[in-house]
């Protein structure tokens, strides 16, 4: 049985993740699959959402003007951010308005779930 100890969720939590956000056009994601895939990026929550931009003079009352989009996240090491948002932005890219948006948050603390038999500690320091 694996026993997380506390100087491996410290080393956990030290690690510079970030958190990046992408709401695209659904037409976007097979493009987006493959490029991922070829920069190493192995994991993303994608969502089915609706919604719309910055636009003057609509009814925000009104479901007329929302869009389909998804909505996709990673959690990526600092140093492939950069390249994830550069390609989410050249292969979303678009002429016409409502392309999508990607943000970035920095993340405190990542650790993935722990498997079968892994314990945790009592008490999370962070």
């Amino acid at each position: 049985m694996a026993v997380f100890s506390v100087l491996a969720l410290e080393e956990i939590r030290m690690m510079n993740f970030k958190h990046v956000v992408a709401i695209v056009r659904p037409d976007v994601l097979t493009a987006l699959e493959g490029a991922l895939r070829d920069l190493g990026i192995r994991g993303m929550t994608v969502i089915k959402v609706r919604g719309m931009g910055e636009h003057d003079g609509i009814d925000f009352l009104s479901r007329d003007h929302l869009s389909d989009y998804l909505k996709m996240e990673f959690y990526v090491e600092a140093a492939k951010a950069d390249a994830l948002i550069r390609t989410i932005m050249e292969i979303a890219r678009s002429d016409l308005p409502g392309a999508g948006i990607v943000a970035v948050k920095p993340v405190e603390w990542f650790s993935r779930v722990p498997e079968g038999g892994d314990t945790l500690p009592d008490v999370f320091v962070g």
